[in-house]
């Protein structure tokens, strides 16, 4: 019986709602496009946390994660994933995310981003639509250092690394 009401006591805080403020407030960018993408949907999105003071804005950079979407996750569906962006850009990440592939991507041959050693072959069920699924995030970290629409090099230290996030579709989706 106390097992049960400490499994319950335990449960019910995991469900309490945050009380603590996030450390940075978040401006969402969703009227970018990236050409590098896949015809399917080159909008992009952008989350950017906000400087505190001025001085911050001067001297501070953010690092920066790029986000994979899952099958069926592009397109306007990623506007699902909008409270996990906000999320982890209120830590302190500029986050990006493509909408592409949605369904699979519309450009299956190789190019300069698909043609990597060591990828595993999808499985059978996997076509040639999402062979080259890997290649979009690629393409966004591409597009983050040599953007013109929109300067990253103001708000990301590229020093610090490019994080990648995501799920994936199945198997052999991953980056080598």
């Amino acid at each position: 019986m106390v097992q049960i009401a400490t499994t319950l006591g335990l449960l019910l805080a995991s469900c309490a709602p945050a009380t603590a403020q996030a450390p940075y407030k978040v401006t969402r960018y969703n009227n970018y496009t990236n050409v590098l993408l896949d015809k399917t949907d080159q909008n992009v999105l952008i989350f950017v946390p906000e400087f505190k003071t001025r001085k911050q804005e001067k001297d501070k950079k953010w690092p920066i994660l790029v986000y994979a979407h899952g099958a069926a996750g592009g397109n306007y569906d990623i506007n699902g994933y909008d409270l996990l962006f906000r999320q982890i850009a209120e830590k302190g990440y500029v986050v990006i995310a493509h909408k592409s592939c949605s369904a699979g991507c519309h450009e299956t041959e190789p190019s300069v981003y698909t043609e990597c050693a060591g990828i595993v072959p999808l499985p059978p069920t996997g076509g040639k639509m999402w062979g080259v699924y890997y290649g979009e995030t690629l393409k966004m970290i591409d597009w983050a250092k040599t953007s013109a629409d929109f300067d990253f090099h103001k708000v990301v230290n590229f020093n610090l690394g490019i994080a990648i996030a995501g799920h994936t579709v199945w198997e052999g989706n991953q980056l080598p």
